[in-house]
C-alpha cells in the first residue's frame, strides 16, 4: 500500500533539504519512494538533487505531459517528480482550483506505484496526504507559528504525526513539545557539511554518510518506513 506523506511547515523551516535526504534515506533502505516537488513558487527540491527531467510537473498541472513522463531517477534510487519555478503570470493561467485537482489526481494516480510518496508542496494539498510531518526551527515564534499551522491543517482534516526541529538555538525540547502538542520525531542538528552538500547540490546522506545531519535524518527514515 503507498503511503502519501506531505512535509509541511513555514517558510525557511527546511522543508525541502529534509524532503530529498529523507527521501534518499529511505530509498536506501529499500523504500520504492517518490518525492514530489510541488511547490511552484519555490521549486528548491529539484534545485538540491540537480534534476534535469524531460517534463516538469508544471506540463502535467497544464495537461500538457503524461504522468509516465514526469517521474525522472536519482543516482540513489529516489524517483522525482521535479517542477520549475513560476511567475504570477504562469500562475494565473491557471485556476487555483483547478491545479489542486490535478495535484489530486496526481496523487492517486502514485497509488501502487511505489511505498512512499513524499510531499513537498504548499499546505493546502495537505488534506490529499495520509499523514503530515511539521518541519520547524525552534526559536519561540517559528513554533509559535507552526503551532497555527498544525491547528488549521487539522482543523481540514489533516493528520499530523509529528514534528521534526531544526535547530538554530538550545530551546527546552520538552516546552517545544508541549506547544505544539505533538511528539519530535527528531532534531536535526546544525551541521556544516550539510551546507557543503547543498552548494554541490548531492544529498549529504550520501556525500557525508556520518556527518550529524545524515545519521539524524536515516535514523528518521528508520522510524517513519517502519512504521
Amino acid at each position: 500500500m503507498t503511503r502519501i506523506l506531505q512535509i509541511i511547515g513555514h517558510s525557511g523551516a527546511g522543508k525541502s533539504i529534509i524532503s530529498f535526504n529523507l527521501g534518499v534515506a529511505l530509498a536506501q533502505m529499500g523504500r520504492d519512494v517518490i518525492a514530489i516537488d510541488g511547490n511552484l513558487h519555490s521549486p528548491d527540491l529539484s534545485s538540491y538533487s540537480a534534476a534535469s527531467p524531460s517534463s516538469f510537473l508544471n506540463d502535467y498541472l497544464a495537461e500538457d505531459v503524461p504522468l509516465s513522463s514526469l517521474i525522472g531517477h536519482h543516482s540513489s534510487g529516489l524517483r522525482l517528480i521535479a517542477s520549475l519555478k513560476e511567475n504570477d503570470s504562469d500562475r494565473e493561467v491557471r485556476s487555483e482550483r483547478a491545479q489542486d485537482s490535478r495535484i489530486h489526481l496526481l496523487l492517486l494516480s502514485l497509488l501502487g506505484r511505489c511505498d512512499i510518496v513524499l510531499l513537498d508542496a504548499l499546505s493546502r494539498y495537505a488534506h490529499s496526504a495520509d499523514e503530515c510531518i511539521l518541519v520547524t526551527n525552534d526559536d519561540y515564534h517559528a513554533v509559535v507559528k507552526s503551532k497555527e499551522i498544525i491547528e488549521a491543517h487539522e482543523k481540514k482534516g489533516a493528520s499530523v504525526i509529528g514534528a521534526i526541529i531544526n535547530r538554530r538555538t538550545k530551546a527546552d525540547r520538552e516546552k517545544i513539545e508541549t506547544i505544539l502538542r505533538k511528539r519530535i520525531l527528531c532534531e536535526i542538528p546544525h551541521d556544516p557539511l550539510l551546507v557543503d552538500s547543498i552548494n554541490k547540490r548531492q544529498p549529504a546522506t550520501i556525500l557525508y554518510p556520518r556527518c550529524a545531519f545524515s545519521k539524524t535524518v536515516r535514523d528518521l527514515a528508520s522510524l517513519i518506513g517502519h512504521e
